[in-house]
């Protein structure tokens, strides 16, 4: 436990060097301890070698049980997993990085931040329903609504988008709603769910979301081109109040 101890010290000291250096040593004398292959595979980990990481956690899983770590264990080669695909991710690789997050979530099933990361991927994919099942059910365990809603927002209008180009404006209507309930600070989702409203006639809705879409963002040209429309358009009527068929 000597070399271990020392390793520790120099992890929170910052000097991973040293720390390296005794878990060899420490390693030369007990070549399976487990707590010592914990430790250099976190390193490894953080150093963004995953393979040197994977292939200690795949030796220190041989004695686990016997030194009581098994849980430990899990929990590194979970971690492992998620951060090599959150690096394949942000390469853009997400076939690849789904695949790597699938393996993390079999070793780590109740962690909300993998499952986060795992609907981005589907996200980026445009596989939207898979991506709001895993938001959803990383919000129910426990994770963070301010990491999580404004995903669950891009999700619904990305959906609404969808339904708005097969000309569903009804189901686009629900969508965009969804995401300004989950977000509602992006001019965006004002200017198309109004676009949406004057498909379907809802004209009142339509100059109330042109309204708040110029409020959170006054240089927008489409809503002040549509909010001119209202007064210009033969097909509305302004009557003092509302907007209303011609």
């Amino acid at each position: 436990m000597e070399y271990y101890n020392r390793a520790i010290k120099f992890v929170f000291q910052g000097n991973k060097y040293m720390a390296m250096e005794n878990i060899q040593k420490g390693l030369e004398l007990f070549h399976d301890m487990t707590r010592l292959l914990l430790l250099r595979a976190a390193i490894y980990r953080e150093q963004r070698d995953y393979d040197q990481a994977l292939s200690d956690l795949e030796r220190a899983s041989k004695f686990m049980f016997a030194e009581g770590l098994q849980n430990d264990v899990t929990v590194q080669i979970g971690l492992t997993y998620n951060d090599m695909g959150t690096s394949l991710f942000q390469k853009q690789r997400y076939h690849e990085a789904m695949t790597i997050l699938n393996e993390a979530i079999t070793f780590m099933p109740l962690d909300p931040g993998i499952h986060i990361n795992r609907g981005d991927t589907y996200r980026e994919l445009k596989k939207f329903n898979l991506a709001q099942s895993d938001y959803h059910y990383a919000l129910d365990l426990g994770g963070d609504k301010n990491l999580i809603n404004p995903r669950l927002s891009l999700n619904h209008y990305a959906l609404g988008a969808q339904c708005f180009n097969r000309q569903d404006y009804e189901g686009a209507n629900i969508e965009f709603t969804r995401a300004i309930e989950f977000f509602g600070r992006n001019p965006e989702y004002y200017m198309n769910r109004a676009k949406v409203c004057m498909e379907l006639s809802l004209f009142e809705q339509a100059y109330e979301d042109l309204k708040k879409c110029l409020e959170l963002n006054p240089n927008c040209e489409r809503a002040n081109t549509l909010m001119a429309q209202f007064n210009t358009d033969k097909k509305l009527a302004f009557n003092g109040k509302r907007f209303i068929k011609a």
